[in-house]
Order: structure tokens, then C-alpha cells, then sequence
């Protein structure tokens, strides 16, 4: 039995399906990876900052510089997530206004377009 879920006369044609098949692929692995990736650099920054900081010092300050670089480095680190999440929904607005001015020039090229007078 076919469902057509509350969207009488519309079906998704091919590309459509390709394109909600990537998205989806995308939200679920792209934003834990780059979340990955900005802890693994932070972690590296801290470790880097500890071990210079430890030939100087004894280990009790340099938890703290270790902690202040690791910080420092995931701050805002949200941010990126985010927008690594959000680039699909660019992606299908910027693809629905491409197809929109390509169909709007293409209209006008087929419109008889003779002057008046």
C-alpha cells in the first residue's frame, strides 16, 4: 500500500531522493566528525602548551596552562558544528533558486516576445 503522507499529487523524482539520501548521509556523519576534529587539534594544543610549560615549571601550573589552551581552542567550537550541520539546507535552497531563475530566463526565451506597435 502507498502512502503519499498528507502530500496529495507530488512524488519525489529521482534527484530529489539522491539529494534527501546525501543529506541525511551528511547530518549524520559530518557533524561528529568535525566535532572529532576540533577536540582531537584542542587536545593537541594542550598537550603542546603542557609539555613546553613543564620544562619550565613543576606539573601544578602547567594543568592549568594545559586546561586554559584546551579551552581556549574548543571555544566556539559549536559554531563550527553547526555549520558543517547546516550546509545541506544551503545546499537545497541554493539548488531550489538556481532551478528557479534557470526556469524564469528560460520562460522568457520561449514567450513570444514581440514588440508593440
Amino acid at each position: 500500500m502507498s502512502r503519499n503522507w498528507g502530500i496529495v499529487g507530488k512524488r519525489l523524482n529521482g534527484w530529489q531522493r539522491i539529494g534527501i539520501t546525501i543529506s541525511a548521509i551528511w547530518l549524520l556523519c559530518a557533524p561528529p566528525y568535525e566535532y572529532y576534529r576540533i577536540t582531537s587539534a584542542a587536545q593537541f594544543i594542550g598537550q603542546l602548551a603542557f609539555s613546553d610549560c613543564l620544562r619550565r615549571m613543576p606539573v601544578s601550573p602547567c594543568l592549568q596552562t594545559f586546561t586554559f589552551y584546551h579551552d581556549a581552542a574548543l571555544k566556539g567550537a559549536w559554531w563550527i558544528v553547526a555549520a558543517v550541520a547546516s550546509v545541506p539546507l544551503f545546499g537545497w535552497i541554493a539548488a531550489y533558486v538556481a532551478l528557479a531563475v534557470t526556469f524564469w530566463i528560460r520562460r522568457g526565451f520561449s514567450e513570444s516576445n514581440t514588440p508593440i506597435g
